[in-house]
């Protein structure tokens, strides 16, 4: 475990690197609601790899600079986390499918993206099974999408 503030510096270690890779690519909007929620505590590595998703699938292929915004609230059992990008989003299909591996906790074959199998999803599907792991079934990724317009994938846990 970590606190908000520790996964927040690791999402910006892990955003130098790729500033370094896609100068001007993208810009990074941090939105936290109170700065207590920097002391809350959730499992490592739980917000990056939805920000590299972000720029990885949502903003490289896309023509131009993208955002990302990452919000942080709370309510008051719970401590929200929304992701979210500009960029190419996917098809109703494609957001059907990861939703139904999310819903089943399963990977199979990944989603299919662009007419090829790949595996994308995985990093969100294997976020989402440890927040379950550890917290139960009420917890987790929901994701929400419309293609060319963007993704958002928000995650919640319990206040700890």
């Amino acid at each position: 475990m970590a606190t908000f503030a520790e996964e927040m510096e690791n999402v910006n270690n892990y955003l130098v690197i790729q500033q370094y890779r896609f100068p001007s690519k993208f810009k990074i909007v941090k939105r936290i609601e109170d700065e207590s929620i920097l002391e809350y505590y959730l499992p490592r590595l739980t917000i990056q790899p939805i920000v590299e998703n972000a720029i990885h699938h949502g903003l490289e292929p896309k023509m131009g600079t993208g955002n990302v915004t990452i919000r942080a609230y709370s309510t008051q059992s719970r401590l929200i986390i929304d992701i979210s990008d500009d960029g190419l989003g996917m098809s109703e299909e494609q957001l059907n499918q990861l939703q139904e591996a999310l819903r089943n906790n399963t990977v199979k074959n990944g989603v299919q993206l662009g007419g090829k199998k790949k595996n994308a999803g995985i990093a969100l599907i294997n976020v989402n099974q440890r927040l379950k792991f550890y917290f139960g079934s009420e917890y987790g990724l929901k994701v929400y999408c419309t293609q060319n317009v963007g993704t958002s994938v928000e995650i919640s846990l319990p206040k700890i």
